[in-house]
Order: structure tokens, then sequence, then C-alpha cells
């Protein structure tokens, strides 16, 4: 009865019953090895999913590492200019204190050589003033021996 089926077929359809399971058997084996491809492939997938996954997470590590490191750096360097900027603060304040002293001094000091020209001069005034009454007194005795000796006012 099968037989009689496959001769009513058109001839391109017929196939002949030990070449179908040929066939059959052949399209089994190349879905098999189909499959087998395919589950190397996603294992394969799988394992360079993870490599990745493995790679981006020790890449974003060192990332974090480096940045961490240079944060430190940041703040190291930041401590170390405060420490410079306060140094540099208090040596202007201990400048500005000197200046000021200094300054301070020399009004003093100029104003004692004012008062220290002040009394020279006064005393040059009086030397002069005494050297006068003298000279006057002296040209006076020589002109008149017996005449008393008067002083200037």
């Amino acid at each position: 009865m099968k037989h009689q089926r496959l001769q009513s077929l058109p001839a391109e359809r017929r196939v002949e019953p030990d070449s179908s399971a040929a066939e059959l058997e052949q399209a089994r084996i190349k879905i098999a090895e189909l499959l087998r491809q395919n589950l190397q492939l996603e294992f394969a997938q799988k394992q360079t999913e993870r490599l990745l996954s493995v790679q981006g997470e020790q890449i974003r590590e060192r990332v974090r590492a480096e940045f961490e490191k240079m944060d430190m750096q940041l703040q190291q360097k930041e401590q170390a200019r405060q420490k410079l900027q306060a140094t540099a603060d208090a040596l202007e304040r201990d400048l500005n204190a000197k200046i000021h002293e200094l300054q301070v001094q020399l009004a003093e000091k100029t104003l004692f050589l004012e008062s220290r020209n002040k009394e020279a001069n006064d005393l040059k005034a009086t030397v002069n003033a005494l050297f006068h009454c003298w000279l006057a007194g002296s040209t006076a005795v020589n002109n008149s021996s017996s005449e008393p000796l008067a002083l200037p006012d």
C-alpha cells in the first residue's frame, strides 16, 4: 500500500524509503551538529561576557584606585598649600608689626634728634652770646682797665 502511494506521487516528490531514511538521519546529524555548535557558541559568548565583565570591573577598580590616589595627593598638596599660606600670613603679620615698630622708633628718634638739635642750637646761641659778652668785656677791659665789666642782656 505504501508502495502504491509513492507511485501516485509526482516523480520529483517520490523518494525511496531507504534514501529518505538516510537523508533524515543526515539531517538529524546536521541538526545535532548545529545544536552542538550553537551550544558551544552560547558557552563561548557567556565566557566572553563574563571575561569582559571581570575585565570591566578590574578597569573600574584601577580607575577608582587611581582617582583615590590622585584625590589623596590633591588633599596633601592642599594641606601643604594651606600650611605655606598660614606661614606666609604669619610672616607677613610679623613683618608688618616689625615695620610698624621701626616706624615708631624712627618717629621717636626723629623727635629726639629734633629736640637735640634745638638744644644744640640753643647751646650754640648761649655760647655765642657768652662769647660776645666775654669779647665785649675783654675789649672794655683793654679800653679802660678801671671800669667794671657789664654783661649784655
